[in-house]
């Protein structure tokens, strides 16, 4: 049984780093870090970052996050006694969901890349507005003039498909702050 132990964020950054396979070498996996961590943001899960839109690509984004991530891989010491810690089953019952229900569902970096960003934008500029994709289509070409991810162009299924996994993400996200709420 392991024991019950308080981490700040780069310890649960460790963990998750674990968890998720996280590298900070190149470029694709600092995107990917980026993205997953904003996923589990957004589901619910706390990790104690928060997140702007980058600019290229138009991606939700966080310094801190490889920050501590290149603190972390260059002081492997200091973050060993992570390794014998463990998420309680509340945690990993949630982050088993997230991994099934929206990290499986995206097979390419651009997917990843197309899911967080049309997520991020939805939510935070046009949540309010109308649920009509043809609307949310033209307030997304705002943010992305170019219509481009990862350096081509974005198709309308794949936005349309982006669009309704990242509503998906904020009804999952609600059901869990409600459910939360009543207890």
């Amino acid at each position: 049984m392991s024991k019950k132990v308080s981490l700040d964020e780069k310890g649960l950054l460790s963990m998750l780093a674990r968890e998720f396979d996280f590298s900070v070498e190149t470029l694709e996996d600092r995107r990917r870090t980026q993205r997953i961590m904003y996923v589990l943001n957004s589901a619910g899960f706390k990790t104690g970052y928060g997140f702007s839109l980058g600019s290229h690509p138009p991606c939700p984004y966080s310094d801190e996050i490889i920050e501590d991530l290149y603190s972390i891989f260059s002081n492997p010491k200091k973050y060993e006694k992570t390794k014998e810690c463990s998420f309680n089953n509340t945690a990993k019952q949630k982050l088993n969901e997230i991994k099934t229900q929206f990290l499986k569902s995206v097979e390419s970096p651009r997917q990843l890349e197309l899911l967080t960003s049309t997520h991020y934008i939805f939510n935070n500029h046009y949540r309010h507005e109308s649920g009509l994709f043809h609307q949310f289509k033209k307030n997304f070409k705002k943010q992305n003039p170019h219509m481009q991810i990862l350096g081509s162009k974005i198709k309308t299924d794949e936005l349309k498909h982006a669009w309704v996994q990242a509503a998906n993400l904020i009804a999952y996200r609600n059901y869990y702050d409600n459910l939360n709420s009543q207890q």
